[in-house]
Formats: structure tokens, C-alpha cells, sequence
């Protein structure tokens, strides 16, 4: 039999021995953290780029929906896109023209649509914080406004401009799209879909994030490849350095921006000269 003092001896050695082993010391703790924080930042761009890239894909779903809103809104009207921009009865926007096609009640028409008018009701105090979403790309986050007010809906996608006659500070060279200006005696600028040469090189709407972008507003809602431009180069892009496009026949793009502006015979051309045989390109003649 083991003697009594000589076993407290035993177990009193075995706890020191267990409590010694199972501490952490400060340079094993210290290690824990290196390596934790090495982990982390091996994977938050890893996150960023993954959220990124799921705010882009949603955009992309965006068009989508909006390429279906376009093809039933050019069924039920002679296959006629909406026109878009200023006319003798006021404003005449695309996105007020196809409500009651991309999910929200049909908008009241007068004869023609009032933008002006329907701007006034477009407010998130009077539809809701869900009105309209398929126009937002989650990647804009800038603040729309109406004037002083912050009450609107922001709209990221803007229909490629048209212009059919002279328009000062407007060069129709610049503005071969799909959507214009209503003329002086009301006429429609806007194409046929099965009038496109090339559908499966023709956008119809590009992303255009501005402040001045929103739902029932004659501002931005048709865009020129120089706006575009323009908008890129004072360092604003839709997704890191690139953006969406819908192009006719119902699919979504993100090329480069200046491979939209390439040519059958391999330049490419300036937008701020003419877009003639580019993707920005909707008239009958193009190459």
C-alpha cells in the first residue's frame, strides 16, 4: 500500500502537470490571432468580390424582367418600342409607358402619358419603399431627387436616345438608338423591334446611375454613348469597371464599353462623332 503522503504528493503533481498543459501561453495566443487575422484577410475580398458579384447578377436579372416588359409592351403596340422625352403634352417617358407590363398598375394616360404629371405620384410616400424595383440596380446607390426632394425612385437604366431631326446641342449622328424626342407636331421617334438589322447586337437599355435618374422624369431616361462616356470617365462605374446592357433580342452584355463602339471593319468609333454600325446603332440602315 502506497503511503499517504506520498500519494498527496502524486496527485498534487498530476494537477500541476494538467493545469500546465492545458493553459495557453501569450506567444501561442499571440500565434492564434496572427494566424486569425491572416485568414481574414485572405478571405473579406474574397466576400466583397462574391457580394459584388451577386449585386451585378441581380442587376442582370433586372434587364431580364425588363427585356419581357419590353417585348409584351411591342406586341400589344405594333411592335412599336415606347418613345421617350419631350413633347407638346408634356413629358412622354418609356417607364411610364410600359407600367401595367413590369408588375405595377398601369399608370392614368391622357391620350399620351404626362411624365410631369405621373413624377408628381411616383413617390415612395404615396406606391411604397417597393415600388419599381426592377428599375434599381443594387450597385446604385446614389440618391435620386426631384428637385429638393429625396421622395422618388431611382432608376438605374436608361433607353439608347434616337434623334431624327435637328435638335440643338443634339447631332443625330450621336443619337441612332432606340427611343427620341417627340417632334414639334407629336410625332413618335422611336423603332420597330423587327425593323432591327442586327437584335443581337442593338442595346436598348444601358445602366445609367445618377442622381437625376428616376422613375416619371424626363431627365436621363434616354442616354447617348457619349453620356455614357462621359459618365465612366469622370470615374463612375455601374460594377468596378463595367456595366450592364440589354441587348434587342432579350440578352444581357457587360463588354467593355468601348467594344460597343467597334465598327464591321474593326475601328473604333468615337461617340462624341457617330455611333453609325455600332451596338448603339437601331436604324434600318446600319451595316
Amino acid at each position: 500500500m502506497m503511503h499517504p503522503r506520498y500519494q498527496h504528493f502524486q496527485l498534487t503533481s498530476q494537477r500541476h502537470k494538467t493545469t500546465g498543459t492545458s493553459a495557453f501561453t501569450l506567444i501561442e495566443l499571440l500565434v492564434v490571432i496572427m494566424i486569425i487575422t491572416i485568414l481574414a484577410s485572405l478571405l473579406l475580398p474574397s466576400l466583397a468580390n462574391a457580394r459584388q458579384s451577386g449585386r451585378k447578377s441581380a442587376c442582370v436579372s433586372n434587364l431580364r424582367q425588363l427585356a419581357l416588359t419590353l417585348t409584351m409592351y411591342t406586341g400589344d403596340n405594333v411592335d412599336q418600342y415606347p418613345t421617350t422625352g419631350w413633347g407638346p403634352l408634356g413629358r412622354i417617358v418609356w417607364d411610364d409607358l410600359v407600367a401595367g407590363y413590369d408588375g405595377r398598375p398601369a399608370l392614368p394616360r391622357y391620350g399620351r402619358l404626362f411624365a410631369d404629371q405621373a413624377s408628381a405620384l411616383l413617390t415612395r410616400t404615396t406606391w411604397g419603399e417597393k415600388y419599381g424595383e426592377v428599375y434599381k440596380c443594387p450597385d446604385d446607390t446614389l440618391q435620386s431627387f426631384y428637385g429638393t426632394s429625396t421622395d422618388t425612385y431611382a432608376r438605374s437604366y436608361s433607353i439608347t436616345s434616337l434623334v431624327l431631326f435637328p435638335v440643338a446641342g443634339y447631332e443625330a449622328a450621336n443619337h441612332l438608338g432606340i427611343s427620341g424626342y417627340a417632334t414639334s407636331t407629336g410625332q413618335k421617334l422611336t423603332r420597330k423591334s423587327s425593323g432591327l438589322v442586327k437584335p443581337s447586337e442593338t442595346i436598348v437599355l444601358s445602366e445609367y446611375h445618377s442622381p437625376s435618374n428616376f422613375l416619371g422624369n424626363g431627365w436621363q431616361h434616354s442616354a447617348a454613348a457619349y453620356t455614357i462616356e462621359n459618365r465612366q470617365l469622370s470615374g463612375y462605374w455601374a460594377h468596378g469597371r463595367s456595366a450592364n446592357y440589354l441587348i434587342a433580342d432579350g440578352h444581357v452584355e457587360a463588354p467593355d464599353f468601348y467594344d460597343t463602339l467597334a465598327t464591321p471593319d474593326g475601328s473604333v468609333s468615337s461617340p462624341a462623332s457617330s455611333v453609325a454600325d455600332t451596338m448603339w446603332d437601331s436604324s434600318p440602315g446600319r451595316d
